[in-house]
């Protein structure tokens, strides 16, 4: 009997200290839950360039950016991603003086071969965890989806939201809405 008493009063203490540590744990997890989000962002390119953008609600704050600026997520992987590319690089060809292309790969593909092979001149971050926890919060902004579909271009005016796309746009599209974006 002495056994069982001393094994309850055991067995009291030991969940008695487990309630506890669990009620600390999940006070720990409330307090990060509530935290805000971090809103600026710092990306480098393999040429050592760097760029921030800071949201603010629905506003990009990009310094020194553009009028418009256009902002690729993709995949070096993605067919899509591969296909839509070239024409991207042909628009920041075309517009370089009213456009910022920002690329923001989403993947740890050999990413200098891939600029390399696709001849992009455009500033591509090479920061694969900036880039996603950026992407997460724009696409959560964009209720684009979870699964965090791509390529996703999202076209901004004067660091206003103008419009998006998700999957590969022709050419045509995205330069219409460019011009319109310009006041051309």
């Amino acid at each position: 009997m002495k056994n069982l008493a001393v094994l309850l009063v055991l067995l009291l203490i030991i969940t008695g200290c487990s309630s506890k540590k669990e009620e600390k744990e999940s006070q720990v997890n409330k307090q990060e839950i509530q935290k805000p989000k971090p809103n600026i962002f710092t990306f480098h390119d393999i040429n050592g360039s760097q760029k921030t953008i800071q949201i603010q609600d629905t506003r990009f704050i990009i310094p020194h950016s553009k009028k418009a600026v256009m902002i690729l997520f993709f995949t070096t992987w993605c067919p899509s991603c591969q296909a839509e590319i070239p024409e991207i690089v042909d628009i920041q060809k075309k517009y370089k003086d009213k456009l910022d292309i920002i690329g923001v790969p989403l993947d740890g593909g050999n990413l200098q071969s891939f600029i390399q092979k696709e001849n992009i001149t455009f500033f591509v971050s090479k920061d694969i965890q900036t880039n996603n926890r950026f992407a997460k919060n724009v696409y959560e902004m964009l209720h684009a989806g979870a699964n965090m579909p791509i390529p996703l271009t999202l076209l901004l005016k004067d660091g206003k939201y103008e419009m998006h796309y998700i999957g590969a746009v022709p050419y045509e599209v995205l330069q219409s809405d460019l011009q319109k974006a310009l006041g051309e």
